[in-house]
């Protein structure tokens, strides 16, 4: 049978067994985009559903393409790191969002996602149309509007930024009455995502990936310290050499009274990009492992 337009591939992790779909589903006007897709192992006693959103660095593409480039790190292509984090996330699907351009120097562009709500709109509608997918191609159900964890790695943490300035905007304060005017739809649809966004990663992430503007850090400190109603949970995982790059936002947070978990890793006095790109494989979610530090 012919595969569908939007099913690019399926591979199997040979030592897991897990299975990783990419699919190229349709989201804002029309535009498509390459996503992977891991389901979740395990299930948890909640009606609650759960996915999780990794934002990849330079350099990373889908394995065929690193290979056919000759680029390093093919390690770390985005089927192989999709295998990473979904084992940290049994009990979520995992999407893995390939950046719509790379330059020749391997800089990824997340284009559209970094515009202000039009990229958390975007990846609402491509989340939803590729559940259609997963469900009529292969009948897999999984939850087209779950509760969110973002990832972002290296350059990827842009991303989580444009999405935590989209959550302060349009749900952490008071002015997230719905839209009125030429922007509504678009304002709305972005709503609809942020509001279930509770979890925020920074791995390895740059001076210019941590949000610095007060009215999203205020709103990330009033959801952390009060009921967490609202709130966006944030965590940081970086290199010990390279960790002044969040030391901004974290003292930020520390004044309005929120103390982020961070998980410092590696011992050596200065950043270099093995170490950069091993954090994938390092990191903890939990900050319960290996490399817990709590800078002060």
């Amino acid at each position: 049978p012919s595969p569908s337009p939007m099913d690019v591939y399926t591979k199997t992790d040979e030592v897991t067994g897990r299975v990783v779909r990419r699919l190229r589903p349709t989201g804002l006007k029309g535009r498509q985009e390459d996503i992977l897709w891991v389901g979740k192992t395990t299930t948890i006693e909640e009606e609650t559903s759960y996915a999780v959103v990794f934002f990849p660095g330079d350099l990373m593409d889908v394995a065929d393409e690193m290979k056919r480039a000759g680029t390093e790190y093919q390690e770390f292509s985005l089927e192989r790191t999709a295998f990473r984090i979904a084992e940290r996330f049994p009990h979520a699907d995992l999407w893995v969002v390939r950046a719509p351009g790379m330059d020749c120097g391997g800089h990824a562009d997340f284009d559209i996602f970094l515009e202000q709500g039009r990229g958390t709109a975007h990846l609402g509608a491509l989340i939803e149309n590729a559940t259609t997918t997963l469900a009529r191609v292969y009948g897999l159900v999984t939850s087209a509007h779950p509760l969110l964890t973002l990832v972002g790695f290296s350059r990827g943490c842009n991303v989580v930024k444009r999405f935590l300035q989209d959550w302060a905007l349009l749900c952490g304060t008071e002015q997230g009455a719905p839209s009125r005017g030429p922007a509504s739809r678009i304002a709305n649809q972005a709503r609809a995502v942020a509001e279930r966004v509770v979890w925020a990663h920074w791995i390895g992430g740059r001076i210019e990936s941590f949000p610095s503007d007060t009215k999203t850090l205020e709103a990330l400190a009033r959801g952390i310290t009060e009921d967490g109603s609202r709130g966006v949970r944030v965590a940081v995982h970086d290199e010990a050499a390279a960790a002044p790059a969040s030391y901004g936002f974290l003292t930020s947070l520390r004044l309005m009274g929120v103390d982020v978990p961070c998980g410092m890793h590696f011992d050596a006095s200065e950043p270099s990009l093995d170490d950069h790109f091993h954090l994938l494989d390092e990191w903890d979610p939990t900050l319960e492992g290996r490399g817990q530090r709590m800078p002060k």
